[in-house]
């Protein structure tokens, strides 16, 4: 099955981006939900990291993983950074497809990214002059 995106202005700048609209990320219970709109951030190995008011209101704390599976992360600059993580329920309605993920959370995150433990889920394709992002989904 596949979808198409196209590129959007990220909130960083006025640079195009392949963002992914309405991801629908759920508690494991499903009795909180949220659509969120990510960027993919292919420096980032995990799968959808998300600003803590979403985590929060999710009550993703509940699903959070045993503290010594949480992740440590190095940013860009060098900063290390403890991440809180929980297991969580991501469905993409256009694709038909829910699967349970794990999400991250820090202070630091202004805006939901997926990286590329997402993108190995698909087959993904950057169309650049066309500004589209195809993804076929790996079922």
């Amino acid at each position: 099955m596949n979808v198409e995106y196209n590129y959007e202005k990220t909130v960083f700048s006025d640079i195009l981006a392949p963002k992914i609209p309405n991801l629908i990320v759920k508690n494991l219970l499903g009795s909180k939900q949220k659509s969120v709109s990510v960027l993919i951030d292919t420096g980032y190995d995990g799968f959808l990291v998300i600003p803590e008011e979403i985590y929060e209101d999710l009550e993703l704390d509940t699903f959070e993983v045993v503290e010594d599976e949480i992740p440590i992360v190095e940013t860009i600059t060098g900063e290390k950074i403890t991440l809180r993580t929980a297991h969580s329920l991501l469905e993409i309605k256009e694709l038909l497809a829910e699967t349970i993920i794990e999400v991250d959370t820090t202070p630091h995150c202004t805006e939901p990214l997926i990286g590329r433990q997402f993108l190995e889920l698909f087959i993904a394709v950057l169309n650049g002059p066309d500004k589209k992002l195809n993804l076929e989904y790996l079922e």
